[in-house]
């Protein structure tokens, strides 16, 4: 299996689009976003991202991952992580958590990935953060 690839999705960057539109789309893919309909990938991800040291444990976080896999049948698959929390800069829960520990779980979770960072064009950020 190739190495994982973990979307690091910056706010108003498209995120959601690339989630919904192709990541679900995609046959060769496991996908591990936000899915409404299944909580299993909420706790998976909170667990990432929201947990404070005391309550972390990789053992745990490695088997919920293997678990995700197994359920949906994502042996072999490319794997990709795509989250807009994973840079938690504005949501309350979250705005705690040292993103370099973050950047660390994944590390522990995935092993070596290839990241993508989304960038978009500054004048259009702003008029799209102004209209939400």
């Amino acid at each position: 299996m190739p190495n994982p690839i973990i979307h690091i999705g910056l706010a108003k960057t498209g995120t959601t689009s690339l989630q919904v539109n192709v990541l679900s789309d995609c046959p060769d893919i496991m996908s591990i976003v936000f899915h409404p309909d299944d909580p299993d990938f909420a706790r998976f991800l909170h667990a990432i991202r929201g947990r404070d040291s005391f309550e972390y444990d990789q053992a745990e976080i490695s088997g919920m991952l293997e678990r995700l896999i197994e359920k949906y049948d994502g042996a072999g698959k490319q794997l990709v992580a795509s989250d807009e929390f994973f840079t938690v800069p504005y949501h309350p829960h979250y705005t705690n958590m040292d993103r370099s520990l973050i950047a660390k779980r994944l590390f522990d979770t995935f092993g070596p990935s290839t990241i993508v960072l989304v960038l978009r064009q500054p004048i259009d950020l702003f008029g799209s953060m102004f209209l939400q």
